[in-house]
């Protein structure tokens, strides 16, 4: 009994020992006393005084199990909550309304799909209420994810007003091609306390008519959970609407073929008869601008039982222009994400 004793005034005496300096700085008072007490409980050169003066104590399994509750309290006491939002919101910077609104106002739900064309974004944080006043700035980070590095595409470290809870960040000049993001914002502080980050995805499409078309998807559709698997972009001589392999570079007298994967096409859908349906947006780069333009868009229904599909262009001979392209596979469903290969095509 003695040596658990001894063992046990050891490790509340390390506890507060490590708590020293929070307790002359005026944090952690009440987690330093009930160490102070858990350990006067259980240190053996005392037993005679709690045998003598304090009877009720005199037992030995008692005092150590009342020093174990008050180091447990103390442990709870002493840790303190991490910096940390209780939510984050995306949105375009201006939307169509019918009266004035702020951007804190426009921005109270998460809106994750994007034109092209919005550049723009709104990003609003929420505290948790136990960061209030603590947090001075935010580190925020935007990632492309089908970037196979992951590099970060924006890098900001962002001071902010501690005493409200609502964080706006507005975000202007943005240059996001089609592809899938990821905002992340970490709370920064001068208090030595975990800091906990928030994420959210966000999606850009070609246009504001693929936003639309995604968002007022059937329930039916949206149920069905198949993903875009690979895009690839090839010369198809033999027309058999299949690539053996990639190919960046084509000429002008090549088909040019987009086949695209659809992984696991029935997983987790009741099949209803009509599948959700796959476009092709096929886009060339302007010389002058280098902006995207829509030369073609091809639709077509997802069957049962079949996750290969391809789309040929220049199967008449004619090929394409020389020039700088791209083609990008939208699967209208919930969770899938756009899939963009760029190619060109010489001389």
């Amino acid at each position: 009994m003695k040596i658990i004793k001894w063992l046990l005034s050891a490790i509340f005496a390390l506890a507060i020992s490590l708590n020293l300096i929070s307790i002359f700085d005026g944090k952690w008072v009440v987690n330093g006393i009930l160490f102070a007490v858990a350990t006067a409980l259980v240190l053996p050169p005392l037993d005679p005084t709690f045998a003598k003066k304090l009877s009720a104590l005199k037992s030995h399994s008692l005092r150590i199990f009342l020093a174990v509750v008050l180091a447990l309290a103390g442990l709870i006491i002493g840790v303190q909550p991490a910096l940390t939002f209780d939510s984050i919101s995306i949105c375009p910077t201006i939307l169509p309304t019918t009266k004035p609104t702020t951007n804190l106002e426009n921005c109270s739900a998460d809106l994750v799909l994007f034109s092209e064309g919005m550049q723009s974004i709104t990003i609003r944080a929420t505290l948790d209420d136990d960061s209030l006043k603590l947090v001075d700035a935010i580190a925020l980070d935007i990632t492309a994810l089908d970037n196979p590095d992951n590099s970060a595409l924006l890098n900001q470290l962002i001071d902010i007003d501690s005493s409200n809870l609502d964080v706006v960040i507005e975000l202007e000049d943005l240059d996001l091609e089609v592809g899938t993001y990821e905002v992340e914002i970490i709370p920064e502080s001068e208090e030595e306390r975990t800091r906990l980050s928030k994420r959210q995805k966000f999606v850009v499409l070609p246009s504001a008519e693929d936003v639309a078309k995604r968002t007022n998807s059937a329930e039916g559709v949206n149920r069905f959970k198949a993903t875009i698997d690979e895009l690839i972009v090839c010369a198809d001589p033999g027309g058999d609407n299949h690539c053996a392999e990639p190919k960046g570079m084509l000429d002008t007298t090549e088909v040019v073929l987009a086949d695209v994967i659809i992984a696991d096409p029935e997983a987790d859908y009741t099949w209803l008869g009509n599948g959700p349906e796959l476009t092709f947006v096929w886009r060339v780069y302007a010389e002058d601008t280098n902006e995207p333009e829509i030369f073609l868009r091809e639709t077509v229904e997802i069957e049962e039982n079949t996750s290969l599909y391809g789309f040929p262009l220049g199967l008449d001979g004619s090929g394409l222009p020389p020039g700088s392209y791209d083609v990008i596979a939208l699967l209208e469903t919930a969770d899938s994400r756009p899939v963009r290969v760029p190619f060109s095509v010489t001389e």
